[in-house]
């Protein structure tokens, strides 16, 4: 599934002319924003997604 998240990043990226790194960003402020929606909004999070395996992390 992660290889998924990567080649739809490419196709994205070649189709809409849209960086894959803005997208990521992108992703990883959506996951920001749901853990503090989960946990609580004081949490001081960082999200992070491994541009090559599209493996995502969410460190406290």
């Amino acid at each position: 599934m992660s290889s998924e998240l990567i080649n739809a990043l490419e196709t994205i990226q070649k189709e809409k002319k849209i960086p894959k790194e803005e997208i990521l960003k992108v992703i990883e402020n959506s996951l920001v924003s749901a853990y503090k929606k989960h946990v609580g909004k004081n949490v001081n999070v960082e999200a992070k997604v491994d541009t090559e395996t599209g493996a995502m992390t969410a460190c406290v």
